[in-house]
């Protein structure tokens, strides 16, 4: 079981990963959830993009080898790329509007260019 309501995408990873992407179906607070799913470990990284009074919609996937591309929140292109192992996580590491469960490691590495911007307009 995962939380959710709508399955946006998923997508095979390798033989035994899936990496899924899952939102809330809440117009005005849409929050994306992102999950690497082994089929013998479960779920084995986890990261939700969004905040409250912010919402976005899940758009433009393109996928490669390992790596995926979308558009959510604003202007901003979203990069999720699936390590090959678990790398070291370090606080504040993720863009902003990233947020993942307390853990030391992660398998998901995710960038945003342009960073995602501030209440106020910047970046």
């Amino acid at each position: 079981m995962i939380d959710g309501v709508l399955l946006e995408a998923a997508l095979r990873v390798d033989e035994r990963r899936f990496l899924m992407f899952v939102t809330d179906d809440i117009i005005y607070e849409e929050m994306l959830t992102i999950l690497l799913l082994d089929l013998s470990r479960g779920i084995v990284d986890k990261l939700v993009i969004g905040s409250a009074y912010n919402s976005g919609c899940f758009e433009d996937l393109k996928v490669l080898p390992h790596l995926a591309s979308f558009s959510f929140i604003g202007d901003t292109t979203w990069t999720v790329r699936v390590l090959p192992t678990p790398s070291l996580r370090l606080p504040f590491s993720d863009p902003r509007g990233v947020s993942r469960p307390v853990g030391l490691r992660k398998y998901i590495d995710i960038s945003a260019n342009p960073p995602p911007a501030r209440a106020n307009d910047s970046r």
